[in-house]
């Protein structure tokens, strides 16, 4: 076994004592959600968040996030939103009072494309603030209950939209050559359980999807698709 996966079954188990210490709750149930996350190809790290005492040294917004929308998705019950409101002046109104939004905020309508919000949280690491919005398909109301099937590490079945805001720019983030045109470049990465779709929404932030709809939905929800 080489030296770097060595090192990394460390932290995850590392992270897996920490939950155990830190939320009192089942420490197999911990594991599995972290193995099932270990097995999203191509997106999930496991990485510190505001669920894990964070001693990372870089925010990595593809990485970091999808862990976010996945333990979100997967225990809705223990990871709750912050605030719980369908009405998207509300949810627009608590996210841009939040400390450290110093950024645009685009908190977008979706109604017309079968979206509506659920709510909103705001994810605080250490070197840069996170404002998130969650919606549910119009045509399957949520119920945190269907998230997840008892005891089993399984994304949902229902379709799941988590939008994550954060200050930078979308050639920062590192994950690659951009897709897209000059005007509107974008990332796109794809597995088997979540897509995660990066695009700059404003001048000073970017924006990510996190869902299990196909890339042209995300493309066509953010406005990209043509």
């Amino acid at each position: 076994m080489g030296d770097g996966l060595r090192g990394k079954l460390a932290d995850e188990e590392a992270i897996i004592r920490r939950m155990d210490a830190q939320e009192g709750r089942g420490a197999l149930h911990k594991k599995l959600l972290l193995l099932a996350l270990a097995c999203i190809t191509g997106i999930g790290a496991i990485v510190g968040s505001r669920y894990f005492s964070s001693t990372q040294k870089n925010f990595d917004a593809v990485q970091d996030l999808s862990t976010e929308a996945f333990l979100m998705v997967s225990d809705p019950i223990g990871h709750p939103l912050s605030l719980a409101a369908s009405d998207l002046d509300i949810v627009r109104r608590y996210v841009k009072a939040q400390p450290g939004i110093n950024f645009t905020i685009d908190v977008l309508d979706l109604e017309e494309l079968g979206w509506l919000p659920i709510g909103a949280s705001i994810i605080n690491y250490e070197q840069i603030t996170v404002a998130l919005i969650r919606y549910q398909s119009r045509s399957e109301p949520y119920s945190p209950s269907k998230d997840i099937q008892a005891g089993e590490p399984s994304i949902a079945d229902e379709d799941f939209l988590f939008h994550f805001i954060f200050a930078g720019k979308i050639d920062e983030v590192g994950t690659g050559p951009l897709q897209g045109t000059a005007l509107h470049p974008f990332h796109l990465l794809a597995s088997e359980k979540m897509n995660v779709l990066l695009w700059q929404s404003s001048t000073d932030a970017v924006s990510m999807f996190a869902s299990n709809l196909n890339s042209q939905g995300l493309l066509r929800l953010a406005g990209l698709h043509h």
